[in-house]
């Protein structure tokens, strides 16, 4: 048994190399993986960033095109509103309409009013129908969706089915007048 030393020695020897690869790789591997945590971490932020700046991106783009819209869309409404000189004008064309509907007309302008930044400029108008109810409807949808901007601030109608009148009070727009 004079080798059993010498062979625990080796064993231990052995068993203590294997012990210290072991726990250095434990060490080198903790470490490792708590910087590839770190580092996943880190990669997240900036992906969540740019997940951030690419829905600003979006956005930005798509406010761009909504505002290339509302210039066109504004453009195409400044240029349906009657000049202030063809304004008067107008009479014509509502009375057309009110022909249109089987109705008799009565029409006259009021005052003209000035535009402001919150409004357009325009005049008011004062009208009577004569005709069936039902036909005063319909002319009256007909002004909503006409080609003039109009208000209609009063609508009286008298008379029954057959055989109504009606007094109209409103306002027609016009375009602003530029000062140069």
């Amino acid at each position: 048994m004079p080798n059993t030393p010498r062979f625990l020695k080796r064993i231990s020897l052995e068993i203590g190399t294997s012990l210290l690869i072991i726990a250095v790789l434990f060490v080198a591997k903790t470490f490792i993986a708590k910087s590839a945590n770190s580092k996943i971490t880190e990669i997240i932020q900036i992906n969540d960033k740019f997940v951030e700046q690419d829905q600003i991106i979006r956005t930005l783009a798509t406010l761009k095109q909504d505002f290339a819209t509302y210039q066109r869309d504004i453009s195409l409404f400044e240029a349906s509103l009657p000049s202030h000189d063809k304004l008067l004008l107008t009479s014509k064309e509502i009375k057309k309409l009110a022909v249109k509907n089987n109705l008799i007309p009565g029409f006259a302008f009021g005052e003209e009013f000035e535009g402001n930044e919150n409004s357009l400029p325009g005049i008011t108008f004062q009208m009577t129908l004569r005709g069936t109810g039902e036909n005063i409807l319909a002319f009256l949808h007909d002004i909503e969706i006409g080609p003039y901007v109009s208000e209609i601030d009063s609508v009286e109608i008298s008379g029954n089915q057959n055989d109504s009148s009606a007094s109209i009070r409103g306002k027609i727009f016009g375009k602003p007048i530029k000062n140069n």
